[in-house]
């Protein structure tokens, strides 16, 4: 790629995170750092967030709680300062957010994680790796919240989308933490909506005015798969209505509100 080509960055980036990983923490955090350099050089603000949110994420892994907070708050405000809060791309430094204010018990918690989760739905199969180990992160927020059968379903979720390249890597440890976690969480955990990754999508075309047949066809499902979706979203959210379900989620975080010039 020429030396100015912003999509070097994310190359570095991946690059870093495929290092890390598979245990080659070192590299993988040098290639972590320039990707960040190179974002900044390059006005990615995007790659420069999700190489601070990573690496703080990896931090904790190991233990280095502050440090590992003080990298994922850095990014929180880089997406922050660009206004980049509405976009799937953000996804990754938002879920890092979330395990940060649900380790501090911050009000905000709650309404950070059900963002995470609507994002990680709109962006599946952009990053597998992401797919498994994102949800992995927003389960751990989960049980710090105390949210168990959200924690539950984030880790089942992220199982069905281990692939075989990510057993026995930093993914699988994850997996593996992440249902300690929730084993040691008390059986009486407070209840939110556990909506699938399925229902989560079908969620985002609730605001508009397509019918039924219409979401189907643009999530390549049946009349009757996205009836069955709408039902089981209106029986979680405790509401009766199209109206009433948008509005619910939208109290709840999982859809965004809309936008005012």
């Amino acid at each position: 790629m020429p030396p100015d080509e912003g999509f070097r960055s994310a190359a570095v980036f991946i690059h870093g995170v495929a290092l890390t990983l598979n245990y080659r923490t070192e590299e993988g955090l040098e290639r972590l750092v320039e990707a960040e350099r190179l974002a900044r050089a390059l006005d990615v603000p995007i790659v420069q967030a999700d190489s601070l949110a990573w690496r703080g994420v990896l931090a904790m892994a190991v233990g280095d709680h502050p440090a590992g907070q003080q990298l994922i708050i850095r990014a929180r405000q880089v997406i922050l300062d660009h206004r980049l809060e509405r976009l799937t791309s953000a996804a990754h430094s938002v879920t890092a957010t979330a395990l940060v204010q649900a380790l501090r018990h911050d009000a905000e918690a709650r309404t950070t994680l059900a963002t995470a989760r609507r994002l990680t739905a709109q962006a599946d199969d952009i990053a597998p790796w992401f797919e498994v180990c994102g949800r992995l992160i927003q389960a751990r927020a989960a049980t710090a919240l105390d949210e168990a059968s959200l924690a539950k379903q984030l880790i089942i979720e992220a199982q069905a989308r281990m692939t075989p390249d990510l057993i026995g890597t930093l993914a699988q440890e994850l997996l593996d933490e992440a249902e300690a976690a929730l084993a040691r969480l008390r059986a009486d955990g407070v209840y939110t909506p556990t909506l699938t990754a399925a229902e989560m999508r079908v969620l985002q075309f609730l605001p508009s005015h397509l019918q039924l047949p219409q979401i189907g066809e643009h999530l390549f499902v049946t009349q009757n798969t996205v009836k069955t979706h709408v039902s089981s979203i209106h029986r979680k959210l405790g509401v009766t209505s199209r109206a009433q379900a948008v509005e619910r989620a939208r109290e709840l975080g999982l859809l965004e509100a809309p936008a005012y010039d």
